[in-house]
């Protein structure tokens, strides 16, 4: 979504005084004003919650469910206040499905970024949840933590299954049933892979 991306240059922009990433804006500045003129609520939705996210990742908040919640919340908004001749209910059921997967969304990346901010020693919301040992590298912190986040992310899966369920459309279901009950859970069992120790810390 090109709100996404122009929030996320943009903060590359104010990190980092990354030039590609100002270059990359100019080319985005019309996108970006046509949808706050013609979808002001969505744009009002979108940048209220990565606001709240930014400042959230920002003061290193400890609950990933509070962080979590707002990345969710954007696709929720997308898919509710998106393009489509859909009636109160179905609409509500988009809703549904857009949190949840942008839980899964969230969840995933913290994961799967854990290297790479253990290195540049960036904010985590896994990290920031249970805190690091000393001297601990990913592969230790992903072996402590991967029933929790093999659980948790099986819950969004699952609360996405029965949104999908609810839906009463027809138009695309057998896609959209695929990328749900099969796609999204190779992905996850790719990223956690097949060990499985025990430990129970929650989110």
């Amino acid at each position: 979504m090109l709100l996404l991306a122009w929030h996320k240059l943009r903060d590359d922009v104010h990190d980092d005084k990354n030039p590609a990433a100002l270059a990359a804006m100019a080319p985005l500045r019309r996108a970006i004003r046509k949808i706050r003129r013609d979808r002001p609520e969505l744009a009002r939705r979108v940048e209220g919650q990565l606001a709240l996210l930014s400042g959230l990742e920002k003061e290193g908040c400890p609950s990933m469910d509070r962080v979590a919640d707002c990345f969710a919340k954007i696709l929720e908004a997308v898919l509710v206040l998106g393009p489509g001749p859909w009636g109160a209910d179905t609409r509500e059921i988009l809703g549904r499905l857009g949190y949840h997967l942008g839980k899964w969304i969230y969840l995933m990346d913290a994961w799967e970024d854990l290297p790479e901010n253990f290195k540049k020693g960036t904010f985590n919301p896994l990290v920031a949840r249970f805190g690091r040992a000393p001297g601990e590298t990913p592969e230790d912190f992903r072996a402590r933590f991967l029933t929790q986040v093999r659980w948790n992310l099986m819950v969004c899966l699952e609360e996405l299954g029965n949104a999908v369920d609810s839906l009463a459309i027809q138009k695309n279901r057998g896609i959209i049933e695929n990328i749900v009950y099969m796609g999204l859970l190779r992905r996850t069992e790719a990223a956690l892979g097949k060990e499985e120790p025990q430990n129970d810390e929650s989110l």
